[in-house]
């Protein structure tokens, strides 16, 4: 088993990590800071995934690899202006959305992609998709063809889609706590919205998710930066990529400007601080405000 690698002193850091290019951190919104959130969040998922499973296969391709030396020379990275990383984050429609203002990829409301159709589609009993499909392909093209339906009407196929799941699901299906909806813009925009006001509500109470009605608190940006959050996560990815030991001490060095923190303010504060950084309710709350920025430059 090779011996692992164990940093003594921040000049044996590799080159790419340098603090002053966190500085502009200070101009980043609600979706900047989304953006360096969800980046790190997958990076770290593949970095820290056991060997031999299809994550680690990941980290280990070219692409994934290019993608880190990408964050790595520009760690404030901004996808509209620095292109789209080499490998595929998942998460990247959602911020197009606050980018172009288009209401395709607004992230409260938006039209059904064709990922996400696909996500729901492996979360319904196929038994129920396959039988849906014969019911209505048993009627005839016009009304002259003679035909004698083989299947017989089931009341679930008009039934909310969530209530279709497959019985064997044993984890969260992909759309939680979202609703694949119809809207029909045949209705005027009165009936529409007062329509919409009264199924969110519906559905909050049902998921139990009232609380999330309430307005939002604001993420502490400010406090994020002063303990180093996120060059602390990018040599924790390159620490457990490299399989090196980085002691606190040498990241307390790294991360915070000379004498403004120390290896107890990393143990006490940022590690506990990005500890909570990928949760879904960190995620949820950084996407809320992005969207209600949004709305806000939209109705200046």
């Amino acid at each position: 088993m090779a011996k692992t690698k164990r940093i003594k002193h921040v000049s044996d850091l590799p080159t790419w990590f340098q603090l002053e290019k966190y500085n502009i951190a200070k101009n980043l919104d609600a979706n900047g800071w989304y953006e360096q959130v969800c980046i790190r969040a997958h990076c770290l998922e593949y970095v820290s995934s056991e060997e031999g499973s299809a994550r680690q296969e990941i980290a280990k391709h070219p692409e994934f690899k290019e993608a880190l030396a990408g964050i790595r020379e520009k760690p404030i990275y901004n996808m509209r202006v620095d292109g789209r990383l080499p490998l595929l984050f998942y998460f990247e429609n959602i911020a197009r959305g606050l980018k172009t203002k288009s209401p395709h990829f607004l992230p409260s409301i938006h039209t059904l992609c064709l990922l996400e159709f696909d996500f729901l589609r492996r979360d319904i009993d196929p038994k129920r998709l396959d039988y849906v499909a014969k019911w209505v392909n048993q009627f005839p093209d016009n009304d002259e063809d003679i035909f004698i339906p083989l299947y017989k009407y089931e009341p679930w196929i008009q039934e909310p889609i969530h209530n279709s799941l497959r019985e064997d699901l044993t984890e969260q299906p992909a759309f939680s706590g979202t609703d694949p909806v119809i809207i029909d813009f045949n209705f005027p925009d009165k009936t529409l919205i007062e329509n919409f006001k009264k199924y969110i509500s519906v559905r909050r109470t049902e998921l139990k998710m009232e609380h999330l009605s309430k307005p939002i608190r604001k993420c502490n940006f400010s406090e994020w930066i002063r303990y180093g959050a996120l060059p602390y996560l990018d040599l924790k990815i390159w620490e457990l990529e490299t399989k090196t030991k980085i002691p606190l001490r040498v990241i307390a060095d790294a991360i915070f400007p000379r004498g403004e923190g120390g290896e107890e303010t990393v143990r006490k504060t940022t590690i506990p601080l990005t500890n909570v950084f990928f949760t879904k309710e960190l995620i949820g709350q950084l996407i809320s405000e992005a969207a209600l920025d949004l709305a806000e430059q939209n109705s200046d």
